[in-house]
C-alpha cells in the first residue's frame, strides 16, 4: 500500500490511500486505512435493481470546440427519482468490520433512512475537455498540473477525467454548466443505483479489473493494477450502476458540496429529507474511492475528508442538478 506525500492535505482522513503534491504546503497527513479484503464476498452476484490549462489550455479548449454538443451539462446528466434510501455502511460489510484503525468506519454509521428528491447527476466524472471549455469561457481558471498522473494540459486525455481542481474550482465548472455539486446524500443515492443493502455500486463482489464484468473499476490492490498508470478516460474501464452511472467506485474522488464531520451520521435518529451536511468545518468531503485506492475505498458508503483549498490528482468533479 503507497504512503501519503507530506504535502497533501488529509485532515483526518484515516481511509483515503495514496496522494500527491499539491498546490501549496499542506497540514501533516494522517496514515490511511489498509485494504481489507475478505475473498468470499467475490461469489456474491450482483443485485438487480429495485427501481427503476496556460499554453497546452489553448490546445485543450480547440479540443473542448469539438466535444461543445456534450454540453451544457444536461446532454450528460441521469434522471434520479426521489425516494428514501439507506445511507451508510451496510449490515455485514465485512471489509469494514475488518478495518485495522482506532476508528473503523465510525463515520459511516449509524446507518439512517435518508429522503431525498428527485435531481440529476453526471453519467460520467466531468472530463478534461469539459473542463477546457469552461476556462476558455473564462468562467474556470485553469486546474493545476503536476505529476505522471494529472489531467490537465495534457494532450491526448481529453476524454480523461479532470483532477488537479480545489472545491471551489469544481463548484464554479459545475455552476457555469448550469448545475452544482451533488450533496452527499445525492451521492450515496446516485451510487447505490436504488439498490439496498450492498457494499458497492454493483453489490457485494469485491471490485475488478477484469473487462466486461459489472463489478469492473480502476482502482489498485494486489495484482489489481489498472489504476497503477493514474485515472483513464471516464466510462472506458468502468461498467454502469444500474442508473446508468460510470466510475461511481475508483479513477478519481469526486468533490461533494458538504462539510465533513466524522460524527455527522450520529447527529439525529428520524428519517433524514434531503440533508444538506454538517455544520461548517475546515473539510470538504469526496466521495467514490480512486485509481489509486484498493477495495476498502472503493465501498459505497466511504466517506473521503480532504482540505478544500488544495488540490490532488485523484480528485475530480461530478456535477448534479435539482429538478423542480
Amino acid at each position: 500500500m503507497m504512503l501519503p506525500q507530506a504535502c497533501r492535505s488529509l485532515a483526518a482522513s484515516w481511509l483515503v490511500l495514496a496522494a500527491a503534491a499539491c498546490s501549496s504546503a499542506a497540514p501533516p497527513a494522517k496514515v490511511a486505512a489498509a485494504d481489507v479484503v475478505d475473498a468470499k464476498t467475490a461469489d456474491v452476484p450482483a443485485p438487480v435493481p429495485d427501481v427503476a490549462l496556460a499554453d497546452a489550455a489553448d490546445a485543450l479548449a480547440a479540443a473542448a470546440d469539438a466535444t461543445a454538443d456534450a454540453l451544457p451539462v444536461a446532454a450528460t446528466m441521469v434522471d434520479i427519482p426521489a425516494g428514501t434510501f439507506w445511507m451508510g455502511t451496510v449490515p455485514g460489510d465485512t471489509i469494514c468490520d475488518l478495518a485495522p484503525t482506532p476508528t473503523g468506519c465510525d463515520d459511516e454509521i449509524p446507518r439512517h433512512p435518508v429522503q431525498v428528491g428527485a435531481f440529476q447527476i453526471g453519467r460520467t466524472e466531468v472530463t478534461v475537455a469539459q473542463y477546457a471549455a469552461c476556462v476558455a469561457a473564462g468562467a474556470c481558471t485553469p486546474a493545476k498540473s503536476y505529476g505522471p498522473d494529472s489531467t490537465p494540459d495534457t494532450l491526448g486525455k481529453e476524454q480523461f477525467p479532470i483532477n488537479g481542481v480545489t472545491w471551489d474550482q469544481a463548484g464554479a465548472y459545475c455552476a457555469w454548466a448550469g448545475a452544482r455539486l451533488p450533496t452527499e446524500a445525492e451521492w450515496e443515492r446516485a451510487a447505490r443505483g436504488g439498490v439496498e443493502g450492498f457494499m458497492y455500486p454493483w453489490g457485494n463482489a469485491l471490485p475488478t479489473c477484469a473487462p466486461g464484468k459489472p463489478n469492473q473499476a480502476v482502482f489498485t490492490y494486489g495484482t489489481e493494477e489498472c489504476g497503477k498508470d493514474g485515472p483513464v478516460a471516464v466510462a472506458t474501464a468502468s461498467a454502469p450502476n444500474a442508473w446508468g452511472l460510470y466510475d461511481m467506485a475508483g479513477n478519481v474522488w469526486e468533490w461533494v458540496a458538504d462539510w465533513y464531520d466524522p460524527k455527522y451520521y450520529g447527529s439525529k435518529t428520524e428519517t433524514w429529507i434531503n440533508p444538506q451536511g454538517a455544520k461548517k468545518t475546515t473539510i470538504r468531503v469526496v466521495r467514490g474511492g480512486s485509481f489509486r485506492d484498493g477495495p476498502f475505498a472503493l465501498r459505497a458508503s466511504v466517506r473521503g475528508d480532504f482540505a478544500p483549498a488544495f488540490v490532488f490528482d485523484d480528485v475530480g468533479i461530478r456535477c448534479a442538478r435539482s429538478v423542480p
